[in-house]
């Protein structure tokens, strides 16, 4: 029993030997692709994004639709290198690429087979709620910019203020002059008969005057 995974691993590397020399331009092909395909599945698994979306796009140039299962170079596992590419860029920050690459893996309609597809849905759905919060967010940084902009202007008006005052000409004539500084008119003169009604003197000083001028009122 322990033979025979010996064996595979031997006839393995001896038809990729072959392969890579030329020998065989089919299996050739089929073993690059399957080599970019299972060193961009170990680059996801390890989290190397970036690697990952590297391998899978060779791996998509060389053959770029997906299977149910891989039956080259002893390679059994499901073929799904849009799905894998997708995720790589959704880690890494690009959705519009990931959705892309999810777009073209659904069209192929294998990845709805396996539990990958449901890692599609959530991701659709978590870089939509980004899109959404990076149009709010821009939203935001519009407005701040144009409040700082209206607060800019508003600060240079009241600069220009004082000056604006100082240039302003005086205008002449009566409006320099206010009705409380308007000359009252002129306390009638005291006539020749002091401390009559006419006189202008205080109420309290009119009897006696009377009685000294002998001053009857009419």
């Amino acid at each position: 029993m322990a033979v025979i995974p010996a064996t595979r691993r031997l006839r393995s590397r001896l038809l990729l030997t072959i392969a890579l020399a030329g020998g065989a331009p089919g299996l050739a092909s089929a073993a690059e692709f399957v080599e970019f395909y299972k060193n961009g599945v170990a680059a996801a698994e390890s989290q190397h994004w970036t690697l990952a979306a590297k391998m899978m796009r060779k791996a998509i140039e060389e053959q770029p639709n997906a299977k149910t299962k891989i039956k080259k170079a002893l390679y059994f596992r499901r073929y799904l290198p849009h799905f894998y590419l997708g995720k790589a860029l959704y880690e890494t920050g690009d959705c519009a690429g990931a959705l892309t690459a999810w777009q073209e893996s659904e069209k192929q309609d294998v990845v709805q087979r396996f539990p990958e597809y449901q890692q599609i849905l959530e991701g659709r759905l978590a870089c939509g709620q980004m899109v959404d919060l990076e149009g709010a967010l821009d939203k935001a940084l519009k407005a701040v910019e144009s409040a700082e902009k209206s607060a800019t202007h508003a600060r240079r008006r009241l600069a220009d203020l004082p000056r604006t005052a100082a240039t302003v000409p005086r205008t002449k004539g009566r409006s320099e002059s206010s009705a409380f500084s308007s000359p009252r008119p002129p306390v009638p003169k005291r006539s020749a008969l002091a401390g009559s009604l006419v006189s202008g003197s205080p109420p309290w000083m009119i009897p006696p005057m009377m009685i000294r001028w002998k001053v009857v009122p009419s």
